[in-house]
């Protein structure tokens, strides 16, 4: 990700102690106003070693639309300042 985005994850360490057990985690991104540049894209790591799991990350820094027709023009108040949280269940990965 570049520089201007922090991307926080809670909890940062997932445990398992059965196969199939099921754990949850949040993931918050932050960044600057939408800007209308390209999308962003990274990926969360879990790696205990041995296994490693890679979740996809894809930030959208348009406005929905606004590319799809030359008569669609964002709006002035559709400003997204605030954290943006996306909760995940069941992702597999060891501490």
């Amino acid at each position: 990700m570049p520089p201007s985005v922090s991307v926080t994850i809670e909890p940062s360490v997932l445990s398992f102690s059965a196969i199939g057990e099921k754990k949850s985690f949040t993931v918050k991104v932050f960044g600057p106003k939408i800007s209308q540049q390209p999308i962003m894209s990274g990926a969360i790591m879990w790696n205990d070693g041995i296994h490693a799991v890679k979740s996809p990350l894809v930030i959208y820094t348009i406005l929905p639309g606004s590319l799809d027709s030359p008569y669609s023009k964002p709006q002035k108040n559709s400003v997204f300042e605030r954290s943006f949280m996306y909760h995940k269940n069941g992702i597999l990965g060891h501490d």
